[in-house]
């Protein structure tokens, strides 16, 4: 009998040491916050090539959202169909255009 108490006892405290660890301030488990996203804060998100260029006329927008800045010289490039708020160059004050003779958005 004295055995089985033991081996229970054991099976216990296992059994508690699988407890997630819990925040001595909350007494909550330890769960990593979850990053809250601020659209109006979110960073220009469209692409350069970085193609060769002489002067910006070198320099064109494509993509389904006009959201790559490359060169008139390259392919153009396909994008998936979607709009995002941090394509547009508009709000970051942008311009796709010839940056040391490179095809990339810049103020």
């Amino acid at each position: 009998m004295k055995s089985l108490s033991i081996l229970f006892f054991s099976l216990f405290l296992v059994g508690c040491t699988n407890l997630p660890a819990v925040d001595n301030i909350t007494d909550t488990p330890n769960v990593p916050p979850v990053p809250v996203v601020d659209e109006q804060q979110e960073e220009f998100c469209g692409s350069s090539t970085e193609g060769f260029c002489s002067i910006d006329g070198d320099c064109k927008t494509s993509g389904c959202s006009g959201q790559i800045c490359g060169s008139r010289f390259e392919k153009e490039l396909a994008s998936t169909c979607e709009w995002r708020d941090c394509y547009s160059e508009q709000d970051y004050s942008l311009l796709c255009g010839c940056v040391n003779q490179k095809c990339q958005w810049h103020k």
